[in-house]
Formats: C-alpha cells, structure tokens, sequence
C-alpha cells in the first residue's frame, strides 16, 4: 500500500497559483491526456543537471526514512578495536564488499548514496575510560564529544550524524569517521534511519531548471508543457505545484510523465484552457 493513498485531501499535495490559492491537486496514477513525446517541436532541455539544494534562498530541510536497525559496523569482527591517536574510516551508504570488510551487514543496509546523515546507535565494548568522536569522512573533527565511555558496562549512545561532508573529488566508500580518546575500544554501530533531501524543483516558463533537489532533467515539451526527471521512480508519488507571479486564471497540473517513471509532467493552462509558459515550483513527497 502506497502512503499517499492513505493522506486525506487536506494533507495532500496541491496544484496552486501565485499567492497560494488552491487550483487542483494531481496524484499518481491519474491517466494523464494528450502528454507530447519526448522531442516535440520546440522541445528545450536542461540537460543532466547539478543541483545546489536551496530551494528558497536557505537550507533544506531533510526528510527522515526509517529502517529496520541494521549493523553497518562491528570492530570485534573485522578491523579491530580503534586505537587513542588516530580515526578510521568507515562505509554507510551503498553497498559493496566493505560492510563485511568492517563487521557489518553483508552489502550494507539499503541507505542510498543521497543520504545526507543517519540516525544510529553506537555502543562501545570491552573498553576503558574514554570518549568518542563521530563525524562525516571528509569533513574536520568537530570540538564535540558523541559519547563516553567506561569499563564498568558496555556503553550506548544513539544520535544523528551528518555523513560524507565532501565538496570537492571524493573518495568512494568514505562515510563516517570515528576516532577514540582515552584508551581504545571496539565500537557497534547499528543504523535506526537516514535522511535524504526532498524532491523539488524551480523550472522556468522556458524549461531551464533555476533550483532544485534530486533533479536529473528538465525539459519544455511544448508551449506550457514541461517534462521534470528525478534520481528514482516517482510514477506512485503525490505532486505539488506552485505557479510564480500568476496571471489570474492560470491553473498548473501535474501527472506522471507516460512511459518514464522518473519523471513528472506538467501542464500550464489559461482561463480559456489554451497551455502557456509560466515559471513553476515542483514538489514531489513519496
């Protein structure tokens, strides 16, 4: 079963104009009409396109995924204990021979390679008295301590940590790194979640994608007509649309695109039901 079948007509996502007023709402699995095939006359694309994730002029905020915990690291299985005077490094998203290489679950836990951060629990094991430190791969040792430990019980801490945090050419298999102070410990760490950025995007009355998250593509079809790709299959999702700076009248439709399960298809009309170029914002909740 499919959440969005499951959201009230209150909580959907809605279709609207300039100044929010509410139009229509279009969902996955409508029959969408009359849609023009890829390459119709006029058609203007912006190719493969990379994204900055503003969507508003400030960070976005990212959305939560849930998983059955799983173990990504067991140091009493493979590596050893983490030594006081250095970090290691260690895989999260993806999959591959390097979670068994590091005691974790044969091909990792199904977190995508999008994934911003993740809720984990981390358990430290035959230890003495000491802290530790948990941040992204490639990204500076924060001043901040995730949590102590002791040789009385095997302690536990369950927190969010940013992963990753490269910005330039990046190394594969480079996630979370994690260092220990005071005297060395093996470390348990089993993820409850992780987070990804929502999907959107700013495309303009020309097709040109402005803005946007998790975009592939965006594309003029035809005049009013715009076809919007993402990294996954969004034919089950729920669409929002907002038009920018609206001519009263102007309605904004969204459908799944026919035949590419990636991507949405959207539609500008006017008053008199004749399509027309009009700059949109997209959301798209799965």
């Amino acid at each position: 079963m499919h959440i969005w079948k499951k959201i009230g007509a209150a909580a959907a996502a809605l279709a609207m104009v300039g100044g929010g007023t509410l139009v229509g709402a279009a969902w996955a699995g409508d029959d969408p009409s009359a849609q023009p095939p890829d390459g119709a006359s006029g058609q203007t694309s912006s190719g493969d396109v990379a994204t900055n994730g503003l969507l508003g002029g400030g960070t976005t905020e990212d959305s939560f995924v849930a998983i059955t915990p799983c173990r990504i690291i067991d140091t009493r299985e493979a590596g050893g204990a983490l030594q006081v005077g250095g970090s290691r490094v260690f895989d999260v998203a993806g999959g591959g021979a390097t979670f068994a290489a590091q005691g974790g679950k044969a091909g990792g836990c199904g977190i995508p390679n999008l994934a911003t951060a993740i809720e984990a629990t981390i358990t430290t094991v035959d230890s003495g008295s000491g802290f530790l430190r948990a941040y992204p791969a490639n990204a500076p040792a924060p001043n901040a301590t995730f949590m102590n430990y002791t040789p009385v019980f095997n302690a536990s801490n369950t927190g969010t940590l940013a992963i990753n945090g490269c910005t330039g050419i990046c190394l594969v298999n480079t996630d979370l790194r994690l260092r220990a102070y005071g005297t060395a410990t093996h470390v348990v760490v089993d993820v409850n979640g992780y987070y990804v950025r929502p999907m959107g995007a700013v495309v303009s009355s020309a097709g040109a994608l402005l803005d946007g998250n998790r975009v592939t593509r965006a594309s003029t079809l035809a005049t009013g007509q715009y076809e919007i790709g993402f990294d996954r299959d969004v034919s089950e999702c729920a669409y929002g649309v907002t038009l920018y700076n609206s001519t009263t009248g102007n309605t904004v439709t969204a459908a799944p695109r026919t035949g590419e399960a990636d991507a949405v298809f959207v539609r500008v009309v006017n008053e008199s039901n004749a399509s027309e170029n009009q700059q949109f914002h997209l959301t798209v909740t799965c």
